[in-house]
């Protein structure tokens, strides 16, 4: 379950920041405007170290626990049980025979239950509860073969009493990268207390004899019954909320790479999960790496959160090197749409021969990422993505027999910024969605001229222009159309998301929430 809410909850926001830099797929850059670094594309399909680190706290522990009791109670099913037979030789009256028939074990009574999930020394963890209750009822007949022959039967009703369970349990990853849990051993159940009532017999003189009966075959039976469901019950529905989450995420033609990069680390304090959380290709594997060798620190607040997930930013790396590599980042913008920067007479003071060539006409500007945009993560700074791109000016596709001509290239290298990341919710403790402030940073403009069609472009002179649409047109854009709504995070069956937060660290984003366990 902590998996789950984990990989859906970064998924989102990894989804977020890249549609923060998508751009529209109808333009192919002419021009590249390319800075000189480069990612490192040597093999690393041996040496990959995984990106999303999630972690369940203590805080957790204890209110698995509870779901645990509540799945074993809604799974219990009342159950025939197998006739049992006993005798005994009493000194004078002889052999006394006792058969016990139409057993039927009942449901389970939780009510009065305290529950916990320890980490245990065995790499495992063991689940406990106290203060169970069942109650069982039977018919039973008593006969005596030899003379003087005796016999008669009854009703019984028995209750079980101050039970306990100790259940110890390992979580692993299968062959697939799936998240499961196994047995270590069967559940040790026992009972404290036993009551017997008997009904439809006159045979007061032998409930002693009865009861130890009771006390004896009939409580194992009933004991190895609840044992047998509580072993089989528990790892089975675990299982099955698990089962849900895939290890390959399949976007529009590339990847996510949700499996489980070996098995979960249990400590005393906490249980880890160590994620691939790669974008990929289906055919090529993404040359970033993982920021940062962090492992988690034990966490030492009273009420910590139920789940962190620690996001490194190197699959935001890797999913700008996916849109990068299926040219998704890329935009038109028409005249229509910026009608005064992409006016030709607006350009006479920094290309000198565009109004006099090309008077009033409209233009069209294109604009493709020449590189995939390259993420860093810090608390002074927040998320900043670095990117160059081109953008190439043509005329107007409606511009009588010069449409779409090209008129000018230009190269940008710029940052943009989450100033503000946040969560939100519709309605009280759902619904929650994402929520992203981007800021282009000006001042990280730089403008260089690539190619021209109609004489000399003065780029130094489009510095303040450029850096004016950035923060005036496409900073507005997409915060204004983009992001204006958010983005919901996914639902994850069963599992409902309360509380999340999110902080920015050193090298990584963390997401932090609890969790409530929903029918």
């Amino acid at each position: 379950m902590a998996t789950s809410l984990l990989k859906c909850g970064m998924y989102t926001m990894l989804c977020c920041v890249a549609v923060t830099t998508a751009v529209h797929p109808a333009f192919q850059a002419q021009y590249l405007f390319q800075s000189d670094r480069q990612p490192d594309t040597s093999d690393h399909s041996s040496s990959y170290q995984p990106a999303l680190i999630g972690t369940a706290t203590t805080t957790l522990f204890s209110y698995a626990s509870k779901v645990g009791l509540q799945l074993i109670h809604d799974k219990f099913s009342s159950l025939h049980l197998p006739d049992t037979h006993t005798s005994w030789n009493i000194p004078v009256v002889g052999t006394l025979n006792l058969d016990l028939s139409n057993i039927i074990l009942h449901s389970l009574d939780i009510a009065s239950t305290n529950t916990g999930v320890t980490p245990n020394s065995q790499g495992g963890v063991t689940f406990s509860a106290a203060g169970l209750k069942t109650y069982a009822t039977c018919h039973f007949h008593y006969y005596k073969t030899s003379f003087p022959k005796v016999s008669g039967s009854g009703q019984a009703d028995v209750r079980f009493e101050d039970g306990s369970v100790q259940y110890k349990l390992i979580p692993q990853a299968d062959g697939a990268g799936h998240a499961m849990i196994i047995s270590q051993e069967p559940a040790e159940v026992s009972f404290g207390a036993i009551s017997v009532s008997t009904s439809h017999t006159p045979a007061a003189w032998l409930y002693n004899l009865i009861l130890s009966t009771f006390h004896g075959p009939f409580k194992d039976a009933i004991t190895a019954e609840v044992s047998r469901q509580v072993t089989a019950t528990l790892p089975k529905e675990v299982n099955k909320l698990l089962a849900g989450v895939p290890t390959i995420v399949e976007l529009d033609g590339f990847q996510f790479n949700t499996s489980l990069a070996g098995n979960p680390i249990v400590k005393p304090d906490r249980i880890m999960v160590k994620d691939w959380g790669r974008f990929r290709l289906p055919s090529q594997e993404c040359p970033y790496q993982r920021a940062t060798s962090r492992s988690a620190p034990a966490n030492t607040d009273d009420e910590a959160p139920m789940l962190i997930g620690d996001i490194d930013e190197s699959i935001v790396n890797c999913l700008t090197w996916v849109l990068q590599e299926r040219k998704v980042l890329q935009k038109r913008f028409t005249s229509s749409e910026v009608p005064i920067a992409l006016q030709t007479d607006n350009w006479a003071g920094v290309v000198p021969n565009l109004p006099a060539l090309y008077p009033g006409k409209n233009m069209t500007l294109d604009v493709a990422t020449a590189e995939p945009l390259l993420t860093h993560i810090t608390p002074e700074n927040g998320i900043t993505v670095s990117g160059n791109a081109t953008l190439l000016f043509s005329l107007d596709y409606d511009e009588p027999e010069l449409g779409n001509k090209p008129l000018f290239a230009l190269g940008i290298a710029s940052d943009i910024r989450a100033k503000r990341v946040w969560v939100e919710s519709g309605r009280p403790d759902c619904d929650w969605r994402l929520m992203i402030e981007l800021e282009i940073v000006t001042d990280s403009i730089r403008v260089e001229t690539l190619s021209s069609n109609i004489g000399p472009v003065k780029a130094d002179a489009l510095q303040s222009s450029i850096r004016w649409l950035a923060s005036s047109i496409a900073q507005k854009w997409i915060n204004g159309q983009l992001l204006k709504k958010g983005f919901a995070l996914p639902d994850v069956p069963y599992v409902q998301i309360q509380q999340p937060t999110i902080s920015i660290k050193s090298g990584y984003i963390s997401v932090a929430a609890d969790v409530k366990y929903v029918v």
